[in-house]
């Protein structure tokens, strides 16, 4: 796919104009691009979206940039930052590793562009960020959410809810709430952030009182698991969690109640996806998901009514949103940093990062990588279409190990309790 350059949220068909491309590498190392410092003087502020918009991972990538262009929009239509309007370019990594690194290495070289964010997958991300790094800009994913494997470089974010911190609040929530004693898990072996994922459920499923019956993995785009629901449910197990992505996903679900299975069906922040009920129908009725944000929060419910008018009705999704905060936090630097052009600077700020108001939770870096703070939510899907919020569960890096509950956020809640439904 050819850059698509947007500017205030309007695309002009124009092809984004490309840097020459970086020298070829030796073998077995990438090429790293010239440092850049600053961005040029004057003009738009330039970012450059670099997600799947084709492939295994599109629909995560194509809700992406819907957030980031809604985000532009709004901010241009206030008047910019710091004077100047934000535009942005989209590349297609085709859900590839390797294109996703080429495609950092030519924005980063370029000097216009002063940020990069999207990256959709985890296994793209993380050699992504290495590139990033070598050029010195900063790369924000909005998606990634896989355990990162090694200390993040001071170039790298994540806006995201991340696995080896939800997974164990999850578990617990599902636990105390459910009373499930055993549980099976179904996952796609082609994914990294669900083969990971699942590798942590394993982990982490003991501690919890779990005891882990059956784990059946299956390639992207299957359509018939009919093999691998066979023999999780010979085990009979209390819960079922489905570790895969959108339209498989729905498949496994309609498939294990078509079969009748009577248990529990669970599954992770990919199933915070609009399109699990269109493609699954009533089949959805009672799974339950985390995902990282609840209409509770009066941000995120404001968000989520100009978007439905803006969408013919249609809520914000996880990654909608998650996107949307990332253009917001790269704009709240740049204006603590006091430029749109000096990379160096606008990392420091946002870097420093603290308690930032976003629609999808409160934000802060520690430096680099992930929010220091993580938010669980435990939802209940519904036949109408519905995501009925089950309780909260907020860990930080301060209590990750006790899992406690924020006494402040419940203290600040109404008397009466609201339910959160996300409409579709």
């Amino acid at each position: 796919m050819a850059g698509l350059l947007v500017a205030g949220g309007c695309a002009s068909g124009t092809p984004a104009p490309a840097a020459p491309a970086a020298p070829a590498a030796p073998a077995g190392k990438p090429a790293a691009a010239a440092p850049i410092t600053q961005a040029p003087a004057g003009g738009a502020v330039k970012l450059a979206v670099v997600n799947p918009i084709t492939g295994p991972n599109a629909q995560y990538g194509q809700q992406s940039v819907e957030g980031i262009k809604f985000a532009v929009e709004e901010i241009n239509a206030a008047g910019g930052v710091l004077g100047k309007k934000l535009e942005f370019v989209v590349e297609d990594t085709a859900s590839d590793k390797a294109q996703s690194v080429a495609l950092v290495r030519r924005y980063g070289a370029q000097a216009d562009v002063v940020a990069l964010l999207g990256f959709a997958s985890t296994g793209e991300f993380i050699p992504s960020s290495e590139a990033a790094a070598e050029a010195k800009v900063v790369a924000m994913s909005t998606s990634s959410a896989g355990v990162w494997p090694k200390e993040f470089n001071d170039w790298t974010f994540r806006d995201t809810t991340v696995s080896d911190r939800a997974i164990p609040a999850y578990l617990k929530l599902l636990k105390e709430k459910q009373n499930l004693k055993t549980l099976a898990v179904i996952y796609d072996s082609d994914n990294d952030f669900n083969a990971i994922e699942t590798e942590f459920v394993k982990k982490e499923a003991p501690s919890q009182g779990l005891e882990l019956l059956a784990v059946e993995a299956h390639r992207a785009r299957d359509a018939d698991f009919g093999p691998q629901l066979t023999r999780i449910m010979s085990r009979n197990p209390d819960a079922i969690l489905i570790e895969s992505r959108t339209n498989e996903a729905a498949a496994i679900i309609q498939q294990a109640r078509q079969r009748g299975y009577k248990g529990h069906l669970l599954g992770s922040q990919t199933l915070a996806d609009p399109t699990v009920f269109r493609l699954a129908g009533q089949a959805v009725d009672g799974v339950l998901i985390y995902q990282s944000f609840n209409l509770e929060r009066d941000k995120t419910r404001d968000l989520n009514e100009r978007w439905k008018k803006a969408f013919g009705g249609k809520s914000v999704s996880k990654e909608n949103i998650q996107a949307y905060d990332a253009i917001y936090l790269l704009v709240d630097a740049m204006k603590r940093a006091g430029t749109t052009t000096d990379r160096q600077k606008i990392r420091d700020a946002l870097g420093a990062t603290k308690g930032f108001a976003g629609a999808d939770a409160e934000y802060t870096f520690n430096g680099k990588g992930d929010n220091a703070t993580q938010h669980v939510y435990l939802f209940k899907m519904t036949k109408e279409g519905t995501y009925r919020a089950h309780r909260r569960h907020r860990r930080s890096e301060r209590d990750a190990g006790s899992g406690a509950l924020d006494r402040r956020a419940r203290q600040a809640r109404p008397a009466r309790r609201r339910r959160a439904a996300l409409a579709l």
